[in-house]
């Protein structure tokens, strides 16, 4: 199972919780996260072959994920960057 924290800015961890329930089921292959606008991004590559994103809001509200399409092949990898602006 996958799990996950948040550290805050002081340094403490918050309890480290199930990403599956963020997240879904699939099997991770791949991971690649960035913080963009204060907000958690993350690309996963699935065992399938799928590549999946998914958005942490600073609020801690998730979106769902939401496949990217498009992508020719098969992909083994994944890399995020993000910007200020």
């Amino acid at each position: 199972m996958s799990k996950h924290g948040v550290r805050a800015a002081d340094g403490s961890w918050s309890a480290f919780g199930s990403l599956t329930t963020k997240l879904g089921a699939d099997t991770a292959t791949a991971v690649d996260a960035a913080a963009v606008a204060g907000e958690f991004q993350a690309a996963i590559v699935t065992a399938d072959g799928k590549v999946k994103h998914a958005l942490r809001h600073a609020n801690g509200q998730w979106d769902a994920p939401e496949q990217v399409g498009n992508i020719p092949g098969t992909p083994a990898t994944v890399a995020l960057t993000g910007s200020a602006g």
